[in-house]
């Protein structure tokens, strides 16, 4: 290429830094900042700073803030650094350092200010403490890089990886390893580890009074426990009498408040506030547990002795005896909730018009259980109790409604998980809709599949051996792989053969499309020496 044509494109294109940065900084203020729902705020210094330390994150929260900011770390110094180059001047390193951290300080005490008049959100001073951070790793990495010029390094072995077929070996078994063994992983995503210890069961609405449920609750049994379909067909046959397997909670709500259950240590149940000098009427409405918009039930005491059983077993089965009295509402009314707010929860059983929800939190549905949530409409479409139970075990919940027959179940696999973690932030994610858990299912085959097929493709074009080697590599790099990666997404001895034949194919197209594309450069570069030959 000229010189003056190389000067036109590097002043048409800004640097990757710049680029980076820009486009870091959208995604940063786009992502903590969403739906952009600002409101004044009526928060004054005292109540400020309280609220500033008053929330705290989990471990994926933290991690996700100092990865977050790793990119605006290392493209910032990387921009200040060439900026500076250009200048004639040379850069001290560990003044960059100190400046990236600043900024990333800046831009994170911006952000966090901001969440503020944010409803849906809440600022953490560990949110703060961790973007700086990842700033700072950022930064870091960048200029280590430069010290030690192990940027050049890094580049100049991927390029003998490239055309070592021993080195493109190794890398093709520790894929398969290191795809098998996340996909193992990743079924711990179903647990109910990321259970809160310190939300405390409520009927009819949650804690903090925001959603509202009209209706009569007759008896609620909790056990930690999973129940099997003969089981639950037993206590939906009976559900007054009939008891479940481990419970360690029964609420019999036809009787005299405050509520006591009958089994375990489970804690007084009663209503959030107590009626002035109660009528006959008012006293019969107690009676028979029945909700109002102002007046709800909630567990009295520490809420640990029902929730940490849940959360050792990551099992439990949830029964009750339920019926509604209204059948709009504009938000989703709160049956039965173990929760600290209409944002945080361990579990909720909602109504919303005729529909009936279940929000479950683990590590794959959130903190809110709103990424993954069961519905079953036409359930609410009279006065009449219902006998429900819901059973969770191993990553599927099934919820039953007056008989075994009328089942619904949700199943949480692996491949939906990895994309939770990878995208924690909602607007990146498909929704559970039978289209949504299509795509997540390629895109997980796919993650695994492509670098598959493109290794064993290029190991096809660097071999230059016969038939026979062939076969072994596509046997010992396609077939093999393929299956031991759908034996563990299947957590079975016998996968499942659509799983194994998709991943194949797709790993299959990609070794074609490899070995061709390296066949034609080899032949493009044979014809552009031939012509050189003959120019001379």
């Amino acid at each position: 290429m000229p010189q003056s044509t190389r000067s036109r494109s590097a002043r048409t294109w800004p640097h990757w830094s710049l680029l980076l940065l820009a486009v870091s900084v959208v995604f940063i203020l786009y992502v903590t900042l969403t739906p952009f729902d600002f409101r004044l705020a009526q928060l004054g210094a005292r109540n400020l700073v309280k609220e500033f330390f008053r929330h705290s994150s989990d471990s994926q929260d933290l991690v996700s803030n100092v990865l977050l900011f790793l990119p605006i770390g290392l493209s910032w110094t990387a921009w200040q650094y060439r900026h500076q180059r250009q200048g004639s001047r040379q850069p001290v390193l560990w003044r960059l350092w100190v400046r990236s951290i600043l900024f990333s300080f800046l831009l994170t005490l911006t952000v966090e200010l901001l969440q503020i008049f944010l409803p849906t959100r809440y600022t953490s001073y560990r949110d703060l403490t961790t973007n700086t951070l990842g700033g700072a790793i950022g930064a870091g990495l960048y200029l280590v890089g430069l010290r030690y010029h192990l940027w050049h390094q890094v580049w100049h072995h991927l390029q003998r990886l490239w055309r070592s077929p021993r080195g493109l070996a190794t890398l093709l078994v520790v894929w398969v390893i290191c795809g098998c063994s996340v996909t193992l992983a990743l079924h711990k995503g179903t647990e109910l580890s990321n259970w809160a210890r310190d939300y405390p069961l409520v009927i009819g609405n949650e804690p903090s009074g925001d959603r509202p449920w009209r209706g009569q609750i007759s008896r609620l049994v909790i056990s930690p426990q999973a129940t099997s379909e003969q089981a639950a067909a037993d206590w939906l046959t009976q559900p007054q009498q009939a008891d479940l397997p481990g419970a360690i909670a029964d609420y019999d709500f036809t009787t005299v408040p405050p509520y006591r259950s009958r089994v375990g240590h489970g804690t007084v149940i009663d209503w959030n506030q107590p009626l002035d000098q109660p009528t006959e009427q008012q006293t019969g409405l107690q009676t028979a547990a029945i909700t109002q918009a102002d007046r709800w039930l909630i567990a009295q005491g520490s809420p640990a002795s029902l929730t940490e059983p849940i959360r050792q077993s990551s099992t439990f089965t949830l029964a009750a005896i339920v019926q509604a009295a209204e059948f709009e509402h504009e938000e989703t009314a709160r049956i039965i909730s173990i929760s600290q707010d209409p944002y945080f929860r361990n579990l909720t059983v909602g109504q919303k018009g005729d529909v009936l929800t279940i929000r479950l939190r683990t590590p794959l549905t959130g903190e809110n259980g709103t990424y993954t949530s069961l519905g079953v409409p036409k359930v609410f479409v009279d006065s009449q109790p219902h006998a429900l139970l819901v059973t969770y075990q191993a990553g599927q919940l099934t919820l039953y409604i007056d008989q075994v027959s009328h089942d619904s179940t949700l199943i949480l696999r692996p491949e939906v998980t990895l994309f939770r973690y990878l995208l924690p932030w909602s607007f990146l994610q498909f929704n559970l809709t039978p289209k949504g858990m299509l795509a997540y299912r390629f895109l997980y085959y796919a993650l695994f599949s492509l670098p598959l097929g493109f290794w064993v493709g290029r190991l096809l074009w660097l071999s230059h051996s016969k038939h026979l080697t062939y076969t072994l590599m596509v046997v010992g790099g396609l077939l093999i792989p393929c299956w031991l990666f759908a034996q563990f997404l299947s957590q079975a001895w016998l996968p499942n053969l659509l799983t194994w034949l998709v991943c194949l194919g797709l790993s299959g197209l990609t070794v074609g499309l490899v070995y061709w594309r390296s066949r034609w450069s080899a032949t493009a570069r044979l014809e552009c020496l031939g012509r050189g030959e003959m120019g001379r």
